[in-house]
């Protein structure tokens, strides 16, 4: 297993903040889980039409 926080796959959103605090407090296992999911390939349908002007 990485080091907690230095999974270079891993693109945080929220910031390393909220990242290192779920590798803190979660369980080594549950962290392992998570960073196998192969996130690059998912494809979620989305038809929400956002409001024009935005």
């Amino acid at each position: 297993m990485a080091a907690w926080g230095s999974n270079p796959g891993c693109t945080d959103t929220f910031g390393d903040d909220r990242l290192a605090q779920f590798e803190r407090t979660a369980f080594p296992a549950q962290v392992e889980t998570i960073y196998r999911f192969n996130t690059d390939k998912l494809q979620v349908p989305d038809d929400f039409d956002p409001a024009p002007g935005w």
